[in-house]
């Protein structure tokens, strides 16, 4: 990919997902509201880590939301680049060990995603407890954003698995998403 979602101003990024082309779409845009989710929660946390009275456990949830900021990062860019070799698959000649393998890549990583989301999510209500007054607001947004986030990446697992050949490999990551949708 020539440039990442990151380099783009919000205005230029919010064109192009309601422009005609395919990409950015509702993965790589899923991407950038989970990973604008965990930033309100490092926000949040800085606040409290920023305070006197801050509890020392405040600091290792900040470094721990940064950590996950960083890795959330990564999905709306591997969205786009899944997307596109998927859609190269399907344009090509039809070969179904190509798409298969485009499709097994277009699946995993919106679960890798959802697996950090998930995860972020926890760490979001655990860090509830820490902050007070009006920036529970804002770590409340940072639960739903990754919430909607959590739920666009697994549907977007679920409508891969027809193009999987394997059938273990579709049973797997399957019963991976599902194991993730039950867990909110």
């Amino acid at each position: 990919m020539s440039h990442s979602v990151w380099d783009q101003k919000l205005k230029d990024f919010l064109s192009s997902a309601a422009s005609s082309e395919p990409t950015p779409g509702g993965g790589s845009v899923a991407g950038v509201v989970g990973a604008l989710g965990m930033a309100l929660l490092v926000m949040s946390l800085e606040i409290v880590v920023a305070r006197a009275d801050a509890k020392p456990e405040a600091r290792d949830f900040l470094l721990q939301a940064k950590k996950k900021l960083e890795n959330l990062q990564k999905f709306a860019d591997e969205d786009i680049e899944a997307y596109r070799r998927l859609m190269k698959a399907f344009s090509g000649p039809k070969d179904a060990k190509q798409i298969s393998n485009a499709a097994e890549a277009s699946a995993r990583v919106p679960l890798n995603a959802a697996k950090e989301l998930v995860s972020g999510m926890a760490l979001a209500q655990s860090a509830f407890n820490f902050v007070s007054g009006s920036i529970r607001a804002d770590v409340l947004a940072s639960i739903i954003f990754m919430k909607a986030a959590l739920e666009v990446n697994l549907k977007n697992v679920d409508l891969n698995l027809p193009f999987i050949a394997d059938e273990s490999v579709k049973a797997s990551l399957a019963h991976d998403a599902k194991v993730l949708m039950a867990s909110i």
